[in-house]
């Protein structure tokens, strides 16, 4: 599928780590990621182009060799055998962060939710997630809103200029979130990102 941007508004929290830990469980609870549980036709359109992409940009014996070892057992000779592979036996939505976690694994969930997780897609705890985010610098702010205090329209209205500056304009590495004001005091968090397979 490749990776994605993604943007969520949460709740404004004084301890970070609670705010982030708001802001996945709302995520969670909102369906606000990738759900391949969606019905049989839908995700096989949607893993047929991602898989396309993929041997379009690698080469079929590449993703072939990529996706030789699997959870159903199907040796790749082909890309509907690939396409096979990625398709989804769940038809239920996940219960838990865990298990969706889990179940979406190398294709990620194309959310913070990506965040969630160690190599081996355990969950790990809400401050290891808070010390992956840093926030971005007062430079970009100015840059991009012309103030430090920018509010929940303000983010909107530039959302775009904001993601352009983080990719291409900034001379150093940004961070990934923002604080979101209301009348000069703090009423929410913006967290943005980049994932997903």
């Amino acid at each position: 599928m490749g990776a994605s941007g993604w943007a969520h508004f949460g709740p404004y929290d004084q301890n970070f780590t609670r705010a982030i830990a708001t802001l996945c469980q709302n995520v969670f609870d909102a369906g606000d990621y990738l759900q391949l549980w969606r019905p049989i036709e839908e995700q096989r359109a949607l893993i047929a182009e991602a898989t396309d992409r993929f041997i379009a940009d690698h080469g079929l014996d590449y993703v072939l060799k990529v996706y030789q070892y699997n959870l159903k057992g199907i040796t790749p000779t082909t890309r509907d055998d690939i396409i096979e592979i990625r398709l989804s036996n769940q038809i239920e939505p996940p219960r838990s962060i865990q298990e969706l976690i889990r179940y979406n694994r190398l294709e990620g969930t194309h959310s913070i939710l990506d965040y969630t997780h160690d190599g081996n897609y355990n969950l790990l705890p809400a401050e290891a997630i808070a010390q992956r985010l840093r926030p971005i610098s007062d430079k970009g702010l100015l840059h991009v809103f012309g103030t430090t205090h920018p509010s929940h329209q303000q983010i909107e209205a530039q959302e775009g200029k904001l993601w352009d500056y983080v990719l291409h304009e900034a001379e150093e590495v940004e961070g990934d979130y923002i604080v979101v004001y209301e009348k000069r005091q703090p009423a929410e968090i913006y967290v943005m990102g980049i994932s997903g397979d």
